[in-house]
């Protein structure tokens, strides 16, 4: 993170045309906004509704349809950094830590987070929908009230196949385990039937069946 030296900004992204920062708006509260840099193909894709600003807002519909958290989108709009024409979105910003730096930081609580995580995959699933980037450094754990919030919607999209969907979530969210990411867990088997428990509790016996076989042909080292 740094800070923008135009003013009380805190950068948290800076990448090849899009940034992502924390904007504190006239009433004293703090907001997420992100930009695109408009360019001729940028044009293209927002004319042909394929551009990330479409998507993170069809994306946020779709995970509200699911009855779970994710930062409404307060605005939507073309405007300028500097002269630069931009599209930025704003939205309200959840205070917290991401799923992987909770674990990162305190794993006692682990039960609970892998279950639920698992269980807001199971809804994305049988809602017709798969997040394509369900991972823990997309999920915000809430401060004091430790609710769950998807925080990147853009790669939400449908599926009517509820256990092909559930079992991709899944085998997403295990990539960053995998990699030694979540820090000190001393069990990660332990997190993996967690979350495979919380994701398959309230589905029924044949697609419940159809996920293990799925998880089965790409088994876990």
């Amino acid at each position: 993170m740094s800070n923008d030296p135009e003013g009380n900004i805190q950068i948290l992204k800076r990448e090849r045309g899009r940034s992502v920062w924390i904007d504190r708006v006239a009433n004293g509260k703090t907001e997420t906004v992100k930009s695109w840099t408009i360019t001729p193909w940028f044009a293209f894709k927002l004319l042909i509704g394929i551009a990330q600003p479409l998507r993170h807002c069809r994306g946020a519909g779709r995970i509200a349809i699911a009855s779970l958290k994710t930062p409404p989108v307060r605005s939507l709009r073309i405007g300028r950094i500097g002269w630069c024409p931009v599209v930025k979105l704003r939205m309200p910003f959840i205070p917290g830590l991401t799923a992987l730096d909770f674990l990162q930081t305190d794993s006692r609580d682990i039960r609970r987070l892998a279950s639920e995580l698992g269980c807001h995959a199971a809804k994305l699933a049988e809602s017709g929908f798969r997040h394509r980037d369900f991972k823990l450094s997309n999920v915000v754990i809430q401060e004091k009230t430790h609710d769950v919030w998807l925080i990147d919607p853009v790669g939400v999209v449908r599926d009517r196949d509820p256990a092909r969907s559930l079992a991709c979530m899944l085998e997403r969210l295990n990539v960053e385990i995998e990699h030694g990411l979540a820090g000190d867990v001393d069990d990660i088997g332990f997190l993996r039937r967690c979350a495979l428990r919380g994701a398959l509790r309230s589905m029924a016996p044949n697609p419940r069946r159809a996920v293990i076989r799925l998880l089965r042909r790409h088994p876990q080292p």
